[in-house]
């Protein structure tokens, strides 16, 4: 991405950037120094950080993003996003609890790299927790078991194989995931 940057092309560049996924951080740098605008999508990790409150300060922080780019569901969250981001920067003693709270959630937050698959046994694994954070965070309960059933291979048909886990560069605990997933997405 540094290449593309340096290369003169392009006028802004969008990367995922939030407290949980913040290996970015030095591209938002660069860009500024190449005079590219920069756009942070992601800021809440698809709604896993639950204080968005606190986790828009913290990337609001950078002074090197210019535009935050938030999912909003309705008028209220606008309100809310608009007074958190009001507030300003966090204290040192909030970035602190915040990145420590991260730095645990990390290890259960897939990022849908990739990385993982193929799996042996055909399983989508990112799809499968994409799916799993619909239905737990975005009140879609019934659309996201629809599309878990109509998975051409549950997670159910993990074998607890390893290869998943070896391969991801996060090292999490996918196979327990896996199951975890399986048994609130399979509705049984």
């Amino acid at each position: 991405m540094k290449v593309a940057l340096d290369s003169g092309l392009f006028a802004t560049m969008m990367f995922s950037y939030n407290v949980v996924e913040n290996h970015n951080k030095g591209l938002f740098t660069h860009a500024h120094q190449q005079k590219i605008g920069t756009f942070a999508m992601k800021p809440l990790a698809g709604g896993f950080i639950p204080d968005a409150r606190r986790a828009l300060r913290y990337i609001a922080a950078n002074p090197h993003v210019n535009c935050l780019l938030v999912g909003m569901s309705s008028p209220a969250e606008i309100e809310a996003n608009v007074m958190a981001l009001d507030e300003g920067p966090l204290a040192p003693e909030e970035t602190r609890q915040l990145e420590q709270w991260a730095a645990q959630a990390g290890y259960e937050f897939c990022r849908r790299c990739g990385y993982c698959l193929p799996c042996p046994q055909g399983i989508d694994i990112p799809t499968v927790f994409l799916l799993e954070g619909y239905y737990d965070r975005y009140e879609l309960q019934g659309w996201a078991l629809e599309r878990y059933r109509a998975l051409s291979t549950p997670a159910s048909a993990c074998r607890n194989c390893g290869l998943c886990e070896v391969k991801c560069p996060y090292l999490l605990p996918i196979t327990a995931k896996l199951a975890k997933a399986d048994k609130k997405l399979a509705g049984d």
